[in-house]
Formats: structure tokens, sequence, C-alpha cells
């Protein structure tokens, strides 16, 4: 059984025991490739997402805040409000708020250095979230149930001495800056917006298509012609993300002018 396989069969074991035991279950943290995993399964079920059950059990991804790329998934055994599901975000994932204990002498520190901390310590990467960073400090989503040991064992990033504060995942104070753009397009093809929003060639754009690295509002997309409509948004691993604003005018020559909100 390969990793896909064992995955499937854990969605299933999930929702089958919080549908016949009558408790909530989940997963750990999942990456954005592992959560269309799920999607497909429900896809060859015949089941549509927005309806949110499976296998009896009602699912929700949550991430710990509203841009969240890993997330985990998780199944109740009676339908919830929004509030009910925030409850079950935030007695089971905080936010740990990490700053450098001198700012004069810290470094500049990165995602990968935070996530290569963590991971030089031992930890597995599905015990964390997303990993956000400002110019000051890092903000890192993690499962409840580690975050007193990573609290204690995390001191240094980098060469940069560092002290943690743990709080609820709703009041992590990050705020995404965007760089609002204008492009130029002869079409809305995806392979053609990558292209233009990270400043790629037409063959590595496609590259990144064909190497499963491109996803759309969560799904996989595998092919080069997939066409972005409003407000869609587009991760692209190893460059980033942004939201497909939309279509404004055309040209006189006949081009599409779109714009797009590049995540910084």
């Amino acid at each position: 059984m390969d990793e896909q396989e064992l995955l499937v069969a854990r969605f299933r074991e999930l929702a089958d025991r919080a549908y016949i035991r009558g408790y909530v279950t989940h997963t750990d943290f999942l990456s954005l490739s592992e959560q269309n995993v799920f999607l497909d399964l429900l896809h060859k079920e015949n089941i549509l997402p927005e309806k949110g059950i499976f296998h009896g059990a009602y699912f929700r991804f949550l991430g710990g805040h509203q841009e969240s790329d890993r997330n985990i998934l998780f199944f109740s055994p009676e339908p919830l409000q929004d509030e009910g599901w925030l409850t079950l975000e935030e007695e089971n994932i905080a936010c740990l708020c990490l700053t450098p204990k001198s700012i004069k002498y810290a470094d500049s520190l990165t995602h990968r250095d935070y996530l290569g901390a963590l991971m030089h310590l031992g930890y597995d990467r599905r015990n964390f979230g997303d990993i956000l960073t400002d110019s000051t400090t890092g903000y890192v989503f993690l499962l409840r149930r580690v975050v007193e040991d990573v609290l204690e064992n995390l001191v240094k990033v980098k060469h940069t001495p560092i002290e943690g504060e743990a709080i609820p995942p709703r009041s992590c104070p990050f705020v995404f800056r965007f760089e609002d753009r204008k492009i130029y397009l002869a079409h809305n093809r995806i392979d053609a917006v990558i292209k233009e929003a990270f400043d790629l060639s037409r063959r590595d754009s496609q590259e990144k298509i064909s190497k499963e690295e491109v996803f759309v509002d969560g799904r996989l997309i595998k092919d080069n012609a997939f066409r972005l409509k409003k407000d869609m948004r587009v991760s692209v691993r190893g460059k980033g993300k942004f939201i497909y604003v939309g279509d404004e005018k055309k040209t006189k020559k006949d081009r599409i002018v779109t714009s797009i909100r590049v995540y910084r």
C-alpha cells in the first residue's frame, strides 16, 4: 500500500470513527497535496465538497487562519455552526509568536530558517501548519499538544536567540501584504498567468504544472489550459501565492488587462 492509499484509508477510518462512535476526530496538519487526495476521494465517490459530509461525518479543513495552506481535516459526528468549528480549531491549534531576544543583533529570519530550526530539533512536519514571518517576528501554527515542548526546546533560530509565546490562532497579529499588479495576456490560461506573476518562461510555468506544484483554491491543477476565474487563489510551490482578481478590459491589440494580488 503506497502513501496515498494509506492516507485514503486514514480519512475513511477517521470519518467512520466520528460517525459510528460519536466523537470528533482529526488528522495532523496536511500539505496541499495531501488535502487534494481527500478532495479527489470526494470526487471519486460523487460527493460535493460544499456539502461537507463524508461517510456520515461532517468535515472541515482548518489551519489557524483564513489564508492557511497547511490544514487539519476535522470530522464531527454532528453538524456544527462556524462558531463550533472555530472552537475545535482553538482547542487543537495554537500560534507561537517567536521574537528575537535582541532585535539589534538578530538575523533576518525567513520561513526556511524557522522550519529548519524545528526540523533540526527532531519534530515531525505534521505537527506544524503555516509559518509566517514579518521583519521581526515569526508566527508558527502548530498542534496544541506540542506547544509546551516546542517552547522549552526552541531557543534559537539560525544564530538568533528567541523567546516565544502561545496565543489563540485567530489572535495572530500577522497581516498579509500584497503587491497589486496589472498584467497583459492573450488569454487567462493558468500557465500564462503564472508566467507573468513570477516572471518565468512559459516552459518553466508549464513545468511547475507538470510537476504537480500548482494549486487553485486547494485543488491540484494538471492542465496548462485551466482558465482562472475571479478571486481564485493560486499557490505555486517554491514561488508563492497570488489572487486572480479578474479581467478588466481588452487593449486595442485584443490583449486582456488582468489584475492580480501577489502575496509578499
